[in-house]
């Protein structure tokens, strides 16, 4: 798996956890949210892991001061995934290969499904792949919206979808892949016109599609390791599963 790398993005506070820290410094049983993922991936042996760090930088850089072969980006304003990825661009400077962009919140993800997910993008050959999930409520999660002929035409986020399209069980579970250079080449056409006025990574998808950059989905056959967490009630049910 040589070739691959990883951005993780733990910039956010996470206001509807109410803590002070950085949401994935919260606990889940009996460590944070953030060892999880940061072990799963290690444990991959990628080329490179860079954990985009931004409200308590601090505090998380700190932290994951114990684990080795981390590297770090600084987002000082959250204003979105796209911008947050924009800030790890300097890591990547000469690199030719796949980068995956995963949420820090996101603790149940396994090593062997992110595996496959990585062999499914380099065997299509697409400049960028969606790892999604069907969801039996797929309330705040950014839906996925294919066209006639049953390809990712572009993912709307929940709260820019349309009544129909609130109707879409698949959802994006926010981790991705790019090829390096249609992703780098591409980032700064990302616009932050909607409703939240943020800059989102998931806009890439309908950017390289209308460069006729093809572009995949991987639909994972266990969405229970895809939850994320931004709820104290999202942070018991995992406690739950896990």
């Amino acid at each position: 798996m040589n070739k691959t790398a990883v951005v993780i993005l733990a910039a956010g506070k996470g206001k509807r956890m109410g803590g002070e820290f950085p949401k994935v410094l919260f606990k889940l049983g009996d460590k944070p949210i953030i060892d999880y993922i940061v072990e799963t991936v290690l444990k991959l042996g990628l080329e490179k892991t860079v954990i985009v760090a931004g409200f308590g930088k601090d505090q998380l850089i700190g932290h994951l001061d114990k684990f080795n072969g981390l590297d770090f980006a600084i987002q000082e304003q959250q204003l979105g995934t796209g911008h947050a990825v924009q800030q790890a661009a300097a890591d990547f400077v000469g690199f030719h290969g796949d980068v995956m962009v995963l949420n820090g919140d996101v603790p149940l993800i396994s090593g062997d499904v992110l595996t496959q997910f990585i062999s499914f993008h380099k065997e299509s050959d697409s400049g960028a792949t969606v790892l999604t999930a069907d969801y039996d409520d797929p309330t705040g999660y950014g839906r996925i919206v294919r066209d006639q002929q049953n390809r990712l035409h572009k993912i709307v986020e929940h709260k820019d979808a349309s009544e129909e399209e609130l109707k879409i069980r698949e959802i994006n579970t926010g981790i991705l892949i790019f090829r390096s250079g249609p992703l780098f080449d591409n980032l700064s056409e990302i616009q932050d016109n909607n409703s939240q006025e943020e800059f989102y990574i998931t806009d890439m998808i309908e950017i390289l599609r209308n460069r006729d950059i093809p572009v995949s989905v991987w639909k994972t056959p266990y969405p229970d390791q895809t939850f994320g967490i931004n709820t104290p009630e999202h942070l018991e049910a995992l406690t739950g599963l896990l």
